[in-house]
């Protein structure tokens, strides 16, 4: 038996590692890792129920300062909540660095959990490729930036915290759902859902394993949030330090600072460091036999680098070669959009005006469908255009949007769903779209059937009704255009009667014009209007 030169004993090439407060830190941040997982898996369920939420179930997305960034830049516009939230860990990044990546991001831990359970190799990317690959998130982010420059939203194309959210939300959370309510009703999912829940499953499939081929593959070479928390760690104040490092001399440990870094932040020099790459996860430190690994607090100038600091090297070519990609992108995607004909457009939430701000806003994390309590909101694809892909619509075939609902205003992390009361008068002020009726599918009038179940699911009784001197009495004639809403719940009434294509369809068409209830707000709408008699 020997020892190492800081008295460690070695029993032939390896060293014992003692429990030190150095492995408590790694830890403590397992423990941190967990809670906060707990927490945005907490804050997802009582998405449905709103008022059981000591927190804000938007607390994750509203913190997230890539989201308050091309929030701002693609929709031209400035929400409170985003730039208050946002702001607190913009400040937290220049203390700690990439700590967010490391001790509270949610993907992340799953990251840790699924290549702990693969038990996968510390890493199978040669380290040529790894340092070019490195840099593909931050241009992954000029292109995003450039992209909203010109109004195009592309942050949930990788953005964690919205992946993992509507990976859950239309994927996980229905199957559960599903299979807890009716067990044997599980092969009727994907035609009840649509398939909307293959394409955000997938991806986030597809992140998670990602790590058989490297631990965070995703975080190292394609995380957006990562790559704007990176460039805020240029500096941080609190710093990885190696000081008295024997490079394992004497102990075959093959480096382990450099092989066990999961985001492969120590250089082939265990003396550098790539403190925009390090997520402050303290593995490293915690098994250093020579204990030469720490962190310290030193206040930095921004532009300053230490010597130890390998600095993020992006070529200025890469830069405007990704900055011009998104640039011309932007006006592609928007040029192959849909023709955006009213009568066959999808239909917006309550208070959605505007197509175009609505699809720049909305950054497709999915909570309004969370929240909806009919699920009538589900997720397009391009029903209107590649632009609006993966936007919520109301979707009749599920549900209606009831009365006395706001859960979709609520839950709406970024405005895109404007803020309205749970009362007919706030949510109905304008049109959704507008129901029509097509008398040769419907039962009362083809069969002689006093049906009438449409008029008493609508809740403006927007249907103007035969009189009583009529053959058939209660038998809709047609749809009043200023007290129809576009809810849909008549055509998922009719749906559930007439055989094929149901007799009444709900269309987009007058989206964001006035409504009786905002015209004449004393107006009873108790009594559907009554026909004159032939």
């Amino acid at each position: 038996m020997s020892s190492t030169g800081k008295g460690l004993p070695i029993v032939g090439d390896q060293a014992y590692y003692r429990t030190t407060s150095r492995v408590g830190l790694r830890h403590a941040r397992r423990a941190v890792q967990l809670v906060m997982l707990v927490l945005f898996l907490a804050l997802f369920l009582v998405t449905r129920d709103q008022g059981l939420a000591p927190l804000p179930p938007t607390l994750f997305l509203q913190t997230d300062p890539l989201v308050a960034l091309l929030t701002i830049g693609a929709a031209r516009v400035l929400v409170p909540s985003l730039l208050v939230g946002s702001l607190f860990f913009v400040l937290f990044t220049l203390v700690f660095g990439r700590a967010f990546c490391g001790w509270i991001c949610p993907l992340g831990t799953l990251f840790d959990l699924t290549n702990r359970a693969l038990k996968t190799p510390e890493d199978r990317v040669p380290l040529a490729w790894h340092t070019k690959l490195q840099y593909a998130k931050y241009l992954i982010l000029v292109v995003m930036v450039a992209g909203a420059l010109c109004s195009a939203q592309w942050l949930y194309l990788l953005d964690p915290l919205v992946l993992l959210f509507r990976a859950l939300a239309v994927g996980v959370w229905p199957v559960a759902t599903l299979a807890h309510d009716d067990p044997e009703a599980q092969g009727t999912l994907w035609q009840a859902f649509h398939g909307v829940t293959f394409g955000p499953l997938a991806l986030l499939a597809a992140t998670l394993a990602a790590v058989a081929i490297a631990p965070r593959s995703y975080c190292r070479y394609l995380c957006p949030l990562g790559a704007f928390y990176g460039l805020l760690s240029r500096a941080p104040l609190l710093r990885r330090r190696v000081e008295g490092c024997d490079a394992c001399t004497g102990v075959q440990t093959q480096k382990q600072c450099v092989a066990g870094c999961r985001m492969g932040a120590v250089a082939q020099n265990p003396h550098l460091t790539q403190n925009h790459e390090c997520i402050r996860c303290m593995s490293g430190r915690s098994f250093c036999h020579a204990q030469a690994i720490h962190f310290d607090v030193e206040p930095r100038t921004v532009l300053r680098q230490d010597p130890e600091d390998v600095p993020a090297a992006i070529s200025r070519r890469a830069f405007l070669a990704s900055a011009g990609a998104g640039l011309a992108l932007a006006p592609m995607a928007a040029l192959s959009s849909a023709p955006r004909n009213p009568d066959t457009g999808v239909v917006r939430p309550p208070g959605v005006l505007d197509e175009d701000a609505f699809t720049d806003q909305c950054i497709r994390c999915a909570m309004c469908v969370q929240a909806c309590p009919t699920q009538t909101l589900q997720l397009t694809h391009l029903e209107a255009g590649f632009t609006a892909f993966w936007t919520p619509a109301i979707t009749p075939a599920v549900g209606g949007c009831v009365p006395e609902c706001n859960a979709c205003s609520v839950a709406c992390p970024t405005d895109a769903i404007p803020d309205f009361a749970k009362d007919e008068r706030s949510k109905w002020a304008t049109k959704m779209g507008t129901a029509v009726l097509e008398k040769g599918r419907c039962i009362s009038h083809t069969e002689d059937t006093p049906c009438a179940k449409c008029l008493d699911i609508c809740p403006t009784k927007a249907f103007v009704v035969e009189s009583e001197g009529a053959r058939t009495p209660r038998r809709p004639e047609a749809v009043d255009y200023v007290r129809c809403v576009g809810c849909g719940l008549c055509e998922l009434e009719c749906a559930k009667i007439v055989y094929g294509t149901p007799a009444l369809r709900t269309f987009a068409h007058g989206r964001g014009q006035l409504t009786a209830l905002h015209e004449a707000p004393t107006t009873s709408f108790s009594a559907p209007t009554i026909a004159p008699a032939d």
